[in-house]
């Protein structure tokens, strides 16, 4: 039996605070279980208690400071869209990090 792309994850799922991870990590512990990769067109992420910050390496945080950087903030309760317009969404090179651990909903749909 072969295994389909998937066309769409939508998950609320928890993020460990204090460590930054790539959003294709937490998609792969949370459920997404497609072998043709992860590349998407829209990308949209909630947290729902605290900051979630958005970076693009492993030294993203909630501020600067010697070797790391203050991340893109996303507010508590924010929805935050993440659109490529004629490219790709890569999970693989978006990091996420949350001070605390808390629960944040992600959307992705996929190309």
């Amino acid at each position: 039996m072969s295994q389909t792309r998937k066309r769409f994850y939508a998950r609320t799922v928890s993020l460990t605070g204090g460590a930054a991870v790539t959003l294709a990590s937490v998609m792969l512990a949370n459920g997404y279980t497609s072998t043709d990769g992860f590349e998407g067109c829209l990308l949209t992420l909630k947290p729902a208690t605290a900051t979630l910050y958005i970076g693009d390496d492993e030294n993203v945080r909630d501020a600067s400071g010697v070797g790391v950087y203050q991340g893109y903030p996303v507010g508590s309760g924010v929805v935050q869209e993440i659109f490529n317009e004629g490219g790709i969404v890569d999970p693989n090179a978006i990091y996420l990090y949350s001070v605390g651990t808390q629960n944040i909903a992600i959307l992705l749909h996929a190309m």
